[in-house]
Order: structure tokens, then C-alpha cells, then sequence
């Protein structure tokens, strides 16, 4: 794992996803994990990961999502988003978790798009996770609001709405009180949004 370059990659995913001897493989998945983070070409690497997800056994598929969500790169970031869609169930719970906690605010589309997918049993995680990327990074005040409008129309239920809600407290601008004020026709938090939008109103000294 500390050694191998990319032509010896083929080889830990073999000996990882197919150990020849059973005491093997805590080992090689191992090896494989720190020698797919240290390559020079992750979104090479990702791409043969994600290759060999096809012909796996399911611990090894949620094996090489664990190491594809270590990566954090582009490729890698599409297979997350791909398995957590149509993998099995133990793949998919993997893979939405993995994009749940994920560092950069590339993730924002995919988590969106997983949160609007109908019959999808992690579409709240998903959309929770969509909200902390909007709570927790840095971004232009516009982005912010959209991702915030986003959310508030993707959320089906008040619990998630009232995180969107104090992202909007968290981060005043005009555009998060148009849209606290606009939050403010769903009846079941209306006195949140209106208290939400006084707040906005105050810190802007409106």
C-alpha cells in the first residue's frame, strides 16, 4: 500500500475483493485503501475502483465505496452518487452516508438529486446532508440562498425546513429575508419564518 504505483493498483483490488488465503484480506484492503489515496492519478483510480464494483460480492462493493468516499475526488464523488441510487441496500446505505459527510460543496448536486428521488429510503439523509453543506462552508451569499430555496422545496417535512430556516438566521442577507418572508406561507412554520425573518431584519439593521 505504501509502495505500489498504478500499475500494481489492479492487483490490490484482485487480492482485496478475491484473497487467495481468508487471513489475507483485512491486509490487502488495507494496502488498497492507502495506496488508492496516495495515487498520483486518483480519478484514474477511482475509475478502476468503481470498475470493479460491478463484479464484487456486496462487502466488497461497501469495502470499495469506503475507500472511493476516502478519495474525496470527482470520480469518485459520481460513483457515491451512483451507487447510492442502484447498489444493493447495504451499498446504498454506505454510499448516502459517505455523501452526507462529505468535505467540499461539490457533493451539493448529487445529494440534491438523491434528496428528490422518490421511494429512495435515504433521500432525508441526503437532504439533511445537503444542508450542512449549505451551513457549514464557505460560499458567495447567492449560492447560499439558492441552496437554501433548494432545500426548502425539496424538504417534505417541517423538521428539515426548520434547519433551512436557521441557516437562514445563521447567515442574513436580502436574499435570506425575501426568503424567510416567503417562508412564511407554510402554515405549519409560519411564526418561525416571521420570527426568522425579524431576526434577518435586525442583524441588517432593516
Amino acid at each position: 500500500g505504501a509502495t505500489a504505483g498504478p500499475g500494481e493498483l489492479g492487483l490490490l483490488i484482485a487480492r482485496a475483493t478475491s484473497p487467495k488465503q481468508p487471513g489475507d484480506e483485512q491486509a490487502a484492503w488495507r494496502a488498497l485503501r492507502e495506496a488508492a489515496i496516495r495515487m498520483p492519478d486518483g480519478e484514474g483510480c477511482a475509475e478502476q475502483l468503481t470498475a470493479a464494483m460491478a463484479g464484487s460480492p456486496v462487502a466488497a462493493q461497501v469495502a470499495l465505496v469506503e475507500i472511493l468516499g476516502a478519495m474525496g475526488n470527482t470520480r469518485s464523488l459520481a460513483a457515491l452518487g451512483a451507487a447510492a441510487k442502484t447498489g444493493a441496500p447495504e451499498v446504498q446505505d454506505a454510499a448516502s452516508r459517505l455523501l452526507g459527510e462529505w468535505m467540499t460543496v461539490d457533493a451539493g448536486p448529487v445529494l440534491l438529486d438523491l434528496a428528490g428521488e422518490s421511494g429512495n429510503k435515504y433521500n432525508i439523509r441526503a437532504l439533511r446532508g445537503y444542508i450542512r453543506l449549505a451551513r457549514q462552508f464557505n460560499m458567495p451569499d447567492a449560492d447560499r440562498v439558492n441552496m437554501c430555496r433548494a432545500a426548502w422545496d425539496a424538504a417534505a417535512r417541517p423538521d428539515e425546513r426548520k434547519l433551512v430556516l436557521e441557516v437562514m438566521e445563521r447567515y442574513p442577507s436580502g436574499g435570506m429575508l425575501t426568503l424567510a418572508e416567503s417562508a412564511a406561507s407554510d402554515a405549519a412554520l409560519k411564526d418561525e419564518a416571521n420570527r426568522v425573518a425579524a431576526a434577518i431584519r435586525k442583524k441588517l439593521g432593516r
